[in-house]
């Protein structure tokens, strides 16, 4: 009975310790795939911080914070998602850190159609507004292709 109790714990903790960026991903691009109009995400706070710079961006049409969770509705155009692809960067197990000349080399203006979140002391800001207004650099989180 006591090894049943420490297999449940031990259960329960895997269960708890996941990582959100990548389940929030995962559900856009399988609803862009679908051709789902709107995904329910987890409430965190990363995801509100990204819901608002998707929906400043012009990528999503609308998002709701409940309580249950975030309700984004995506943003289709010719019956197309506005938003190609999302692909997470760094992963708990492998951090990416770039200084402003590697945010340059990697994001080239005439060859990628979208941008890259990124976290900085600032809070999260996309990679042209890192590279034109503030000139900081930090822990890029994910690419956004459009």
């Amino acid at each position: 009975m006591v090894c049943l109790l420490v297999c449940e714990n031990l259960l329960f903790n895997y269960m708890t310790a996941r990582h959100l960026v990548s389940e929030m991903i995962s559900s856009i691009n399988s609803a862009i795939k679908a051709r789902v109009s709107t995904v329910l995400l987890a409430r965190t706070n990363f995801n509100v911080e990204c819901s608002k710079l998707l929906y400043v961006n012009g990528l999503i049409s609308n998002f709701s914070i409940q309580e249950n969770g975030i309700v984004l509705t995506l943003k289709y155009q010719n019956s197309k998602s506005v938003i190609t692809s999302l692909n997470v960067i760094s992963t708990p197990g492998k951090r990416v850190f770039w200084r402003l000349s590697e945010l340059r080399k990697n994001y080239n203006y005439e060859t990628f159609a979208g941008f890259f979140i990124i976290s900085t002391h600032k809070g999260l800001c996309i990679s042209t507004d890192c590279l034109l207004k503030d000139h900081i650099a930090g822990e890029v989180i994910l690419k956004v292709a459009v």
